[in-house]
């Protein structure tokens, strides 16, 4: 919930938390563009190994990836893959959600400037935010604090 009596602790608060989020956004996308490079190097070494070791009658191409999916190193691969995909994902949804609140804050600003709301009548604003607060009360902002030191 945005506050409309403190607009400008809202933009530093959500500009401060972006400015968290994208560096470690970055590094979290090169992680996973590594893991899922990893992820591919494994199989087709998997895969050659396989194939090297043929005797007798050829296995089809259902039973190397079976034979691939089922090998230790590349399921080990793939965790490591999933595990920084979520990572990748989580802060970039943070990140959006982060952005959205940002220009949301920039609309209610410019309807603040061409008296959309009226008079700015602090003793309502502030009754409506406590109404908001009650009925929003699952939704904590706070919380992204102690997702972005995961």
């Amino acid at each position: 919930m945005i506050d409309l009596v403190n607009l400008d602790k809202e933009i530093f608060k959500t500009t401060f938390y972006l400015e968290k989020v994208i560096p470690k956004l970055r590094d979290a996308e090169m992680e996973y563009l590594k893991a899922k490079h990893n992820l591919d190097l494994v199989y087709a070494q998997i895969d050659s190994q396989i194939r090297a070791n043929i005797n007798g009658k050829k296995p089809t191409e259902k039973q190397i990836e079976n034979q691939i999916l089922q090998d230790p190193l590349y399921q080990q691969a793939l965790q490591d893959y999933l595990d920084k995909k979520y990572k990748y994902l989580k802060l970039k949804s943070m990140k959006e959600i982060l952005s959205q609140r940002y220009h949301a804050c920039l609309q209610v600003i410019e309807l603040l400037k061409v008296k959309y709301y009226g008079e700015f009548d602090l003793e309502y604003l502030n009754e409506r935010n406590e109404e908001i607060k009650k009925e929003l009360s699952n939704i904590n902002f706070e919380n992204l604090t102690g997702l972005l030191e995961e």
